[in-house]
């Protein structure tokens, strides 16, 4: 088990997030909660962080349109939770774009 996951646009590439979808689920089955993080660097910058906070257990699909260059690193963070029975799961759904 992670608390990062951590993602570097590839060379000669664009990316666009569309979507993101997140999760909490407490092993008990009640209502949990935990703070993501999506934090990105571009490739001549520094740190950004966007907060996502999850209060309960119901899925979260959140539409975006985020764009990222060639270089550019994409963290999400984990930094708490409720307690220690609870997982929480960060997908997003994204495109590259060929630079030529």
């Amino acid at each position: 088990i992670t608390t990062q996951a951590v993602y570097r646009v590839p060379l000669n590439e664009r990316m666009i997030i569309t979507n993101l979808f997140m999760t909490v689920v407490r092993a008990s089955g009640s209502n949990g909660s935990a703070t993501i993080y999506l934090r990105y660097k571009r490739a001549t910058g520094s740190w950004i962080t966007q907060p996502y906070i999850i209060t309960n257990t119901l899925l979260i699909n959140k539409s975006e349109e985020l764009l990222f260059n060639a270089g550019d690193c994409i963290e999400f963070t984990l930094p708490d939770v409720s307690d220690n029975d609870t997982t929480c799961s960060v997908e997003f759904k994204y495109q590259l774009i060929r630079h030529l």
